[in-house]
């Protein structure tokens, strides 16, 4: 496969996700794909219990790729939403050392201790602050180096789902609630006016014998009660948009908008991507808005 591919790999509990991209006649083209279950205790809670079988499974990740065979090394890879700080808020300053300055006064990590980034929006109204721990994170960039990797870049997952499942990053104007449903948590991104305002993890709300009603019914309840008293002046909520391979379970879009009253729905990972026959190959297209958002970036 020629150079030029843009890689995203998704790293999770149970399970590495990779995605590569390829722009041609400006739009971007699938051209390999692949998943590797990951043994249980291999990553617990975001953190790589057992640094030497996360090795070798990025390497089964790489061998048995789907699609065109991948000999560029540069990816980018996802911080998960347990070990990272994702945030929005108002700004009155576009100085960077006042940019800084509200940023460290938002994040509930020590500053030696972290590594952050900023984003001032087009409004220049509000910031959006990207933090995690250093410990973590050099952790994760030795474990892909050691797999034979380079990593380019490490994304909030929250920030490349809501990139995978929005057009150009473009909501005009309106709020949205993202819930990315996976077997070992489900993790809700308030996402207005093209930006994430606020993330926040809960238990998952699926099990293997189908919905934990008892479990979605609070968590949906309680993300409607937060959003309408801190966010709503900002925008109205459009919608709820489910990705991940828990939102293929039956009944669960209805049930959420029977829940909260709002309209819920399926995402489109492949809103920014040219649909082509090896797309078309991937079953469960939403478990895959991690690593798609990822390669997007």
């Amino acid at each position: 496969m020629a150079a030029g591919l843009n890689i995203g790999i998704d790293i999770s509990d149970y399970r590495l996700r990779l995605v590569a991209l390829r722009s041609s006649y400006r739009r971007l083209n699938l051209v390999s794909f692949n998943e590797v279950d990951l043994p249980s205790g291999i990553m617990v809670n975001g953190v790589i219990q057992q640094p030497e079988q996360m090795v070798e499974a990025l390497k089964s990740l790489l061998k048995s790729i789907k699609g065109g065979r991948i000999t560029q090394h540069a990816v980018r890879a996802g911080l998960p939403e347990q070990q990272s700080f994702f945030v929005t808020v108002p700004t009155t300053s576009i100085e960077r050392e006042d940019i800084e300055r509200e940023a460290i006064k938002n994040i509930p990590f020590k500053r030696d201790e972290m590594y952050f980034d900023t984003k001032l929006s087009k409004n220049k109204k509000t910031i959006t602050i990207a933090a995690g721990k250093k410990e973590f994170v050099d952790q994760y960039i030795e474990v892909l180096e050691q797999a034979g990797l380079h990593l380019t870049g490490l994304t909030s997952e929250t920030d490349a789902i809501s990139h995978a499942l929005f057009k150009g990053h473009n909501t005009n104007g309106v709020g949205h609630i993202i819930m990315d449903i996976g077997y070992a948590r489900t993790t809700v991104i308030f996402y207005i006016r093209g930006e994430v305002y606020f993330t926040t993890s809960y238990p998952s709300i699926i099990e293997v014998t189908g919905i934990n009603q008892k479990n979605l019914t609070a968590v949906v309840q309680q993300i409607i009660y937060f959003y309408q008293s801190h966010y709503a002046e900002y925008a109205q909520i459009e919608n709820i948009i489910l990705c991940g391979s828990g939102a293929y379970t039956a009944g669960i879009t209805e049930m959420i908008t029977k829940f909260s009253d709002v309209r819920t729905q399926l995402g489109d990972p492949f809103s920014n991507l040219k649909i082509n026959r090896l797309a078309k190959k991937i079953k469960y297209p939403l478990a895959y808005s991690t690593a798609i958002g990822l390669a997007l970036e």
